[in-house]
């Protein structure tokens, strides 16, 4: 039976990741730096440290890798404090239903404490989730399954407890390592067929995701 729900939160309940696209190229337009899409997307759903590392060995050792991302975050910062954050569609409905049936609900990003709590609050859903794991708590990063570990740990939960919700492939992975039922939620990049195959359930929204909790079938 099905106890806690852990969600990833950018790309999953934010539609953060196609922005945060946008605010890379625009940040590089300061930069003597070429902007590549395919690095931009496939470092969804990691940390800072991975990050660096994947900018690092496209770019060379002399990439300012701190100023950039001082850049991007202040344009970004800018833009969520002038508009809405935009939730994606079936979110609130879908907290709400889990609260109504009283599931324990968890975050699990990437995403540093700061910037994560700000966006949750500005997004008025932070009072729906018992417990929040952020990336500068964890040392290693998604696909690594510490994060959901972690989550697992504050929830007061086993694995065959919990549901993780993720858009990405590297956060599929992190929730299957931690041995915990998946679901994907269709996003920005399609995961690897391999990745998909482990899941118990493809979604197109989070609308999905009520009909599919409503069986309670994992």
């Amino acid at each position: 039976m099905i106890k806690a729900v852990i969600f990833d939160m950018d790309g999953l309940m934010f539609d953060s990741e196609v922005l945060g696209i946008e605010m890379m190229k625009k940040t590089m337009e300061h930069f003597p730096f070429e902007y590549d899409h395919d690095l931009n997307t496939r470092i969804i759903g990691t940390t800072s440290e991975y990050i660096r590392k994947q900018f690092s060995e496209h770019y060379g050792e002399d990439f300012p890798f701190e100023e950039v991302m001082k850049h991007k975050k202040e344009i970004t910062l800018q833009y969520y404090h002038e508009n809405d954050i935009p939730k994606k569609s079936g979110l609130v409905e879908l907290l709400q239903f889990l609260k109504e049936n009283d599931y324990k609900l968890g975050v699990a990003t990437s995403t540093y404490r700061d910037d994560a709590e700000f966006m949750l609050k500005q997004a008025d859903i932070y009072h729906f989730f018992d417990e929040i794991v952020c990336g500068d708590e964890v040392k290693k990063s998604k696909p690594n399954p510490d994060i959901y570990l972690t989550a697992l740990h504050k929830l007061n939960v086993k694995a065959e407890e919990a549901i993780v919700l993720e858009d990405s492939e590297n956060g599929l992975r992190a929730g299957q390592s931690a041995g915990i039922a998946t679901i994907f939620v269709k996003d920005l990049v399609h995961p690897h067929e391999e990745v998909l195959e482990k899941v118990v359930c493809s979604a197109q929204s989070l609308h999905d995701v009520i009909a599919y909790l409503k069986n309670d079938t994992v």
